[in-house]
């Protein structure tokens, strides 16, 4: 399981580069000097930041979301790769300048935080280790990052305040509450990104959720799986379980279309052959992921 990913575009003008991304100039804000390295400086409740410096790039973290940024204090041993991605996308010009943030998970209580409802077993008990596990804070957690996170970062960073300069996303437990991200906070995150959401939680509740919303939906969202997502994790394999959260996916990316994320750029559902439920293949998939995203993140 791991932490939401918070993007955070800053509000000077990002214009495509014309020939090479040498010729570019940027910056974080902060007062470091391009190219001098790593800067690091207080942020608040306990966080740090760091300017990474790629020519240009400016990168922002909260060293305290192990699965986010490195290899090495990732409990798995890989982690999304998130600060080294952004970085080279940046210092290459395929992305604007942007900030990442992410927040750190509540360790045995992140289904608490990002479920909307207690997980269960799932469709044949096939996740019985999940039986007791909690689940209700979602709406809570969201209306923290909304009133008090997102504030507090655009303040004191002068941050972007626009929709469509905002994205929010996560993986597994963490890609449900992306999900209700879009569902409820189009007005707040014009972007998402879904990774292998838990969809057999709640005996499937979200998708019924989803089928019957009504309402608006972001910009961009991206959503990514793996057709092995159970076999590829475990140290068993269940081919019927891997097809169960397939279909469910693809279930998931139709109720999307058919609400109105239609035409490729607004939705973009990568099906990664072979690919587990892993800080592994979300890394493979951020960088496609991230282009995607960050395309209305351009001043013309």
């Amino acid at each position: 399981m791991t932490s939401p990913l918070l993007m955070l575009l800053p509000p000077p003008a990002a214009r495509r580069p014309s020939g090479s991304a040498g010729g570019m100039r940027g910056g974080c804000g902060c007062g470091c000097r391009q190219g001098s390295g790593r800067r690091m400086h207080p942020l608040a409740a306990g966080l740090r930041w760091s300017c990474v410096t790629a020519r240009w790039a400016a990168l922002l973290r909260a060293l305290c979301c192990w699965n986010m940024f490195e290899d090495w204090l990732s409990h798995q041993g890989v982690s999304w790769n998130l600060g080294v991605t952004a970085a080279e996308l940046i210092a290459s010009g395929a992305i604007p300048p942007c900030v990442c943030v992410a927040i750190d998970s509540a360790g045995p209580y992140r289904s608490y935080n990002y479920l909307p409802f207690p997980p269960g077993t799932g469709s044949g008990n096939f996740r019985s280790d999940a039986a007791r596990w909690p689940g209700g804070g979602a709406q809570e957690f969201l209306g923290r990052v909304q009133h008090e996170l997102l504030p507090m970062l655009q303040d004191r960073y002068n941050l972007a305040q626009e929709p469509s300069r905002l994205a929010f996303g996560g993986g597994s437990f963490a890609g449900v509450t992306a999900l209700m991200a879009a569902l409820r906070l189009p007005h707040v995150f014009g972007g998402v990104l879904v990774e292998s959401p838990s969809l057999w939680t709640g005996e499937g509740r979200f998708l019924q959720d989803l089928a019957t919303h009504s309402g608006r939906l972001p910009e961009r969202l991206a959503l990514g799986c793996g057709t092995r997502e159970y076999s590829a994790t475990r140290e068993h394999e269940r081919n019927d379980v891997d097809q169960l959260l397939l279909n469910q996916y693809h279930d998931a990316a139709r109720l999307l279309q058919e609400r109105g994320l239609r035409g490729p750029s607004r939705f973009m559902f990568w099906v990664d052959e072979g690919a587990g439920h892993h800080e592994g293949a979300w890394r493979w998939r951020l960088s496609g992921a991230l282009r995607f995203l960050s395309q209305g993140w351009w001043d013309s």
